[in-house]
């Protein structure tokens, strides 16, 4: 015999999520927003908008709210489908697919390094659901006695009188519906104790990594220990095999990397080299950084340490090398290099990052080394079969060439 969805009843949002957690955790189960109207979400304003209502047992999927004689508006529902369920983003995944095979085809493209997929879609077109609906209950203008189309009449008139004059307060309270689908409304994907191995990692573990994170936890073995020892001595929770309590190393390196992109100096990856560069530059004196950001020049950063300028110093009076590399990053900036031939092989001497690859651009950087490094007169320079890096060279060793 099938088993019934469970209908239950809570105060206020916050019960919701709990209780949804609670039941996530009890049947091994995880759901995600599919729909939702912007009033389920909202604050409570205008309640005299709505419209009255005394039952709702319309032919949706929701939770039926059945006649007690007591009025209530509905402001919000919200859908939430389980995670194997139909996979809503197929055109947009394959559009994904072509622009990353174009872009793999072409010389020096950036692409980031992607995960080994066994199967390319988790979605199993599960049809299971939970259904929440979000009403406002007025007790004081409930029908006593029997029920009849006149009283429900007269009293939402006055209802909706109140409400819309504003003098004086209702009262109300707040009710959430929520209607659990049953394990045997979930198909095409195993449930039970099996299904741990699938499941997202619980919102509790997340904040537990962060705040140990905090706290100075770097290493993803260190971070295993302490939410293995958390999951079991706080949470209760002894199935290792569940991944919500129990996450792979994946799940911890891939939030440790979510937090760290939360807690950078700034989401401006300008800004953040600015700060950057004046951490490196507090650390040694003697390192010399240029930065350009400004909307009157093209971009331009120059870097070079103590030890690069000693080595280009002793080794390159005689002969250097100019290499460009380029589109090797998601910033379309060719980075330059300047390399010297030491005692154990070419050595990188230091490097700038350009706007663009013209001689005017490449000029600016080399002046940089030029005024950093007083004693460097190279005799000879090596680069590409390139324009504009050899007239940048010429021009700005004019007086060696």
């Amino acid at each position: 015999m099938a088993e019934a969805p469970l209908h239950v009843v809570v105060a206020s949002l916050e019960d919701a999520e709990k209780r949804i957690n609670e039941f996530e955790v009890e049947t091994v189960t995880s759901f995600t927003v599919f729909r939702r109207n912007k009033g389920f979400r909202e604050v409570f304003s205008d309640l005299g908008k709505h419209r009255v209502k005394w039952e709702d047992v319309s032919r949706g999927e929701g939770p039926k709210i059945q006649y007690n004689g007591t009025p209530f508006i509905i402001l919000g529902w919200d859908v939430r489908e389980c995670q194997f369920g139909p996979d809503r983003n197929v055109t947009k995944k394959l559009k994904y697919q072509l622009e990353k095979t174009v872009e793999g085809k072409k010389d020096h493209s950036y692409i980031q390094k992607g995960r080994t997929l066994v199967q390319n879609t988790k979605k199993q077109d599960c049809p299971a659901r939970i259904h929440l609906k979000r009403i406002c209950v007025f007790p004081e203008y409930k029908i006593n006695g029997p029920d009849s189309i006149w009283k429900r009449k007269d009293q939402s008139r006055r209802l909706k009188t109140d409400l819309e004059n504003k003098k004086d307060p209702v009262t109300w309270e707040e009710e959430i519906h929520i209607l659990f689908p049953s394990l045997d409304d979930h198909r095409n994907h195993v449930t039970g104790q099996l299904a741990g191995i699938c499941q997202p990692i619980d919102k509790v573990i997340k904040k537990k990594i962060q705040c140990l994170m905090d706290e100075g936890v770097t290493k993803v073995a260190e971070m295993k220990r302490h939410i293995k020892s958390f999951s079991k001595k706080d949470l209760g929770n002894t199935s290792t095999q569940n991944r919500r309590f129990y996450p792979l190393d994946k799940d911890i390196r891939n939030v440790m990397d979510s937090y760290k992109n939360q807690t950078r100096f700034s989401k401006d990856d300008k800004e953040n080299l600015e700060l950057l560069l004046e951490e490196y530059k507090s650390v040694n004196d003697k390192d010399s950084f240029y930065l350009d950001i400004s909307e009157t020049e093209d971009f331009l950063f120059v870097g070079q340490t103590e030890w690069q300028k000693r080595l280009l110093n002793m080794y390159g009076q005689e002969i250097c090398l100019l290499d460009a590399t380029y589109k090797t990053t998601k910033y379309d900036l060719p980075a330059f290099f300047v390399c010297v031939n030491t005692n154990v092989g070419y050595t990188i001497v230091g490097c700038f990052i350009t706007a663009n690859e013209t001689k005017n651009s490449i000029m600016r950087g080399l002046q940089y080394f030029k005024d950093w490094n007083v004693n460097w007169h190279p005799k000879y320079f090596m680069t590409d079969f390139d324009t504009s890096e050899i007239s940048a060279i010429e021009e700005t060793f004019e007086a060696e060439y």
